[in-house]
């Protein structure tokens, strides 16, 4: 995984008021080190064992963020 990547990522959701959660950096960690194009299931299901609280919906509402703050497209 890029940590510059990841650490320019947080910086851009730091500025636009996107509060870092764990579940949040997850993601990122996850998008960041695929060589894929995973699906929100996918991620949802490679963190679920980390994070047991999270649903699929926290995925798609974090990829919508991101999606916000054109860290992804």
């Amino acid at each position: 995984m890029s940590e510059v990547l990841l650490k320019d990522a947080l910086v851009t959701l730091k500025e636009n008021g996107v509060r870092i959660t764990p579940q949040r950096h997850a993601i990122l960690e996850y998008l960041i080190s695929s060589e894929s194009h995973p699906t929100a299931d996918e991620i949802y299901k490679s963190l679920a064992s980390d994070f047991p609280n999270m649903s699929v919906a926290t995925v798609y509402n974090n990829l919508r963020v991101f999606l916000s703050v054109k860290l992804i497209k």
